[in-house]
Parts: C-alpha cells; structure tokens; sequence
C-alpha cells in the first residue's frame, strides 16, 4: 500500500504546477419528492468537483442549509434524514477496503438563524490518512433523504459556504505539501416546492462577463422539465428590473444545456442581470443575479451642422445613462437652449437653429460624476 501511495505522489508531482489554483465545486442535482403520501422525503444529490485536474483530496466538511418550516429541526439526532454515499464516497482504495468514513450532525448558526446539516468525511484505511483524486467534473457525492413535516413549506435547501470556510476548508496535498481551498458551488434548491409540483429549471451556473463593451451572459441548466423560455432581465441600481431579451428553452432535458445572451444595450459601471425562467403553464421563478462590472467607457459628444444651417444634430455617445444636461450658449454665456436629461437614457437631438444671429456658440453635455464636454460651432449668415 506504501508503494501506491508513493507513485500516486510521484505522479501528482508532475502533473500540476505550483502556480494552479485549488479548490472545489458544488452543485445540487436530481430533486425530487419520494415515498408514500403519509411519509413523503425531499430527496437530492450532491455532487463534487476539483477546479485543477489531479487534485488530491484527504478531509473536509459540507453544510447543507434546509428549511426546518418544511422538514423541523435536530433532523440527525430526530433520524429524520438519510445520507447515501455515491460514486465518490462509495468507492474502495482496494479490494474490501472502504475509501471514506462519513459523519452527519446537527449544526445551527444563532448569528444567521441557519439549520444546517454538517457532514464530515475522510479517506482513511485502517485508521490511516489517504489521499485520493478528486474528479475535474461534477460527479454524484452523497444522496440526501429528509422527512417533509409540512409539504406547503419550500426546500430552502443550499450550500452554507460561510460554515465550511470557518472549519478551514478542504485539505488537498500537493507533493508533500498541505492547502486549504475555497468552495463555490453552481445552483440551490432554495426555492424548490416540496408539494408535487417541481420547478421546470434548475440551474447549474449563471455568469456574466464584459466583452469589447458589451456583456456576455452564459448559464447552463442541469435539467429541464416543460420548460419555455428565459426572459433576460436588467438592472442598473439593482432594485429595478427590465427586459432586454429572450432566449427559448430547449423544454425537456435530463443533462446539462448550455445558452448564452449579449447584451449590446446601453452599459453602465455596474449592471445587474437576473433571468426569470417561464414554463408551459406560465409559472416561472428567478435566477440568482449576476453583477457584472464593465470596462468604463469614456463619453463623446458629437455635433453637425446640417448644409443650410438649419438644424443642430447632437448627439452623446457612452454616457448617456450619467448624462444629465444638455445645452447651447453663447460666447457671452446666454443659454438658447437646453435640455434636462437626467435617466431618461435620451442620446440625440435634432435642435433648430436657423432663429440664432450668426456667431459662435457652445454645445455643453453635462454628467453626473463626470467630466463635462464642450464642442465649439460658428453660425454663418
């Protein structure tokens, strides 16, 4: 067993690079309400990932969030939840030997006012640390059973990051040295029904990026039941919403399904983006939200006189969600004419000038937290 430990170090030597970045995903998978009427369980599985190829993996913990409205409290020391080990976890290092142990307690957070279910593992053979490699892809961790108590209660069942940080995250070995690494994880059950019905989209990721100053948004859903569309909502204070776009569902799926969006729409410093998922039936639900910082784009302001003078064209070009005056003056600072302009996302204008005496006049664009900007024009007869 010395010798397949040693090789399994020798290898990992030489297949990462000090400069990688450990640490380990998470993602829910396979809800579903099972048993009979009188003993209904909110069942799901759990599932694992290295972010680095070949890392290894000895010791951790994971909190699971539940809502104990729908499923009680003290649901370990009550027996009201089972933890099957799957793939990972189920495995042996050899013949008749079992790779991991697994513990399940209670936890409660009296700061957050969080039920959670703690499980605890390690990889161990008689009594001995072992470390073994964690998958670079999603794969089935531990299956968790929980008695439902009141089935007109959501799951609120997620990941409690805040916990497992504060026991010090995983323990991964590179060579003979020891890390701890950060969890994220790809989706939740927060909201899922506990009554029958089941929401017709799960979600695995959502991100967003800025891209040659657009925003790019991608989202991958683990499956899909009766599903239609996704309406792409947009926020610039976070608060308010509105629709820029939609994108169709693939409607039914049992495996990952990847979309994407571009959002070529007026940017900001910080956009907010969220999707509201809708099914055949017209009962939809919300995605988490995105924040997406863009690349701050300095605004222009662009002027033209037309052939006969006549008309002014204006026009303000990036900023037009901080703009909030525009206006043209004289040489000795009379206004002949101005505009306030404050959010109504207005970027052009086509102003009369031909009642103006001939001379030289200042078109002024005025911003909130921002540089102002001042082009010069001459009015002939």
């Amino acid at each position: 067993m010395k010798n397949v430990f040693t090789l399994i170090l020798a290898l990992f030597s030489f297949s990462q690079a000090f400069t990688q970045t450990y640490g380990l995903e998470w993602a829910f998978s396979n809800p579903q309400v099972v048993g009979p009427m009188n003993a209904r369980k909110f069942q799901f599985d759990v599932l694992m990932k290295a972010t680095t190829n070949g890392s290894f993996h000895q010791a951790g913990d994971v909190y699971i969030n539940y809502n104990p409205a729908a499923f009680g409290t003290q649901v370990v020391t009550n027996a009201k939840v089972t933890v099957l080990k799957l793939n990972l976890l189920n495995e042996e290092a050899f013949p008749g030997f079992p790779k991991y142990l697994l513990r399940q307690n209670d936890n409660y957070d009296p700061v957050d006012d969080l039920y959670s279910i703690a499980l605890n593992w390690e990889a161990q053979i008689n009594n001995a640390p072992f470390m073994t490699a964690v998958p670079d892809v999603l794969t089935p961790f531990v299956r968790v059973s929980i008695e439902i108590l009141d089935s007109t209660k959501l799951a609120g069942v997620k990941l409690y990051p805040k916990l497992m940080e504060a026991v010090n995250g995983q323990v991964f070995y590179l060579t003979n040295t020891q890390y701890t690494v950060p969890y994220t994880y790809s989706n939740n059950l927060f909201i899922y029904s506990l009554n029958g019905s089941t929401l017709p989209v799960e979600f695995l990721s959502f991100e967003g990026r800025s891209e040659s100053g657009n925003v790019l948004l991608d989202w991958v859903t683990f499956r899909e039941i009766n599903a239609d569309r996704f309406e792409v909502e947009k926020s610039f204070d976070g608060s308010d919403y509105f629709t820029i776009g939609s994108v169709t569902s693939v409607g039914n799926s049992n495996f990952p399904t990847a979309y994407n969006f571009r959002d070529d729409g007026q940017m900001a410093e910080v956009i907010h983006y969220r999707l509201r998922q809708i099914d055949l039936d017209g009962v939809f639900s919300y995605s988490p939200v995105v924040e997406v910082l863009t690349t701050q784009i300095e605004p222009d302001l662009m002027v033209q006189l037309n052939p006969d003078q006549e008309i002014l064209s204006i026009r303000v070009l990036n900023g037009e969600m901080n703009l909030e005056k525009v206006m043209i003056t004289s040489t000795l600072g009379q206004v002949v004419y101005k505009e306030n302009v404050k959010e109504t996302g207005k970027q052009k204008w086509e102003v009369p000038v031909s009642g103006l005496a001939p001379g030289v006049y200042f078109v002024k664009a005025e911003f909130k937290g921002s540089k102002n900007l001042i082009q010069k024009i001459l009015l002939q007869q």
